[in-house]
């Protein structure tokens, strides 16, 4: 699809709030889809974490690394669904569709959304301590928020050299 017409769309959408009618079908609005996916999917792992963006020599770390580490830190507690394996995938099926402008297959959509949903929007309740609660958030839990702070900022140094993270003030986590 050519550049003028993501222009018009992303217009369309901005003043009106809609897609024109000439481009309500698969071909624009799965693309528009897997957009809205992936800043799903950024936005609940930084959220998740914490991170408003986080720095490396003065280049931004990127999502997938941000995916790296997730996965591998101890101190918060996530869902039994949740498929970190998967959720690589779709970060790189996400990329290679984005950055080359490819409709992916209808399918392959439904698949990466039903995949995320237990992490991006988990419908169950997370039982601690026999306490029912839900959150949009329950597909990760955290009981000591200073120490799951740390341990990010440490797999991030080991990630990476020279550092800068700028924290949120709030995350996307369960807490007591």
């Amino acid at each position: 699809m050519p550049s003028a017409i993501h222009f018009d769309i992303a217009k369309t959408l901005f003043y009106t709030h809609q897609i024109k009618e000439q481009n309500q079908d698969n071909h624009s609005t799965d693309l528009l889809t897997i957009y809205s996916i992936r800043l799903a999917l950024e936005s609940r792992i930084r959220g998740m974490l914490g991170i408003d963006y986080a720095t490396s020599r003065g280049k931004n770390i990127g999502l997938a690394t941000l995916i790296k580490i997730s996965k591998e830190l101890k101190s918060i507690k996530y869902s039994v669904d949740l498929h970190w394996t998967e959720i690589e995938w779709i970060n790189d099926w996400l990329n290679h569709h984005m950055h080359r402008h490819i409709r992916p297959y209808p399918w392959v959509i439904f698949q990466a959304i039903e995949t995320l949903k237990s992490f991006v929007d988990p419908k169950e309740p997370l039982i601690i301590n026999e306490s029912t609660i839900y959150s949009f958030y329950s597909a990760t839990y955290v009981s000591d928020e200073p120490a799951f702070e740390h341990e990010i900022e440490t797999a991030l140094k080991k990630e990476c050299q020279e550092i800068i993270i700028n924290w949120l003030k709030i995350r996307e986590i369960t807490k007591p």
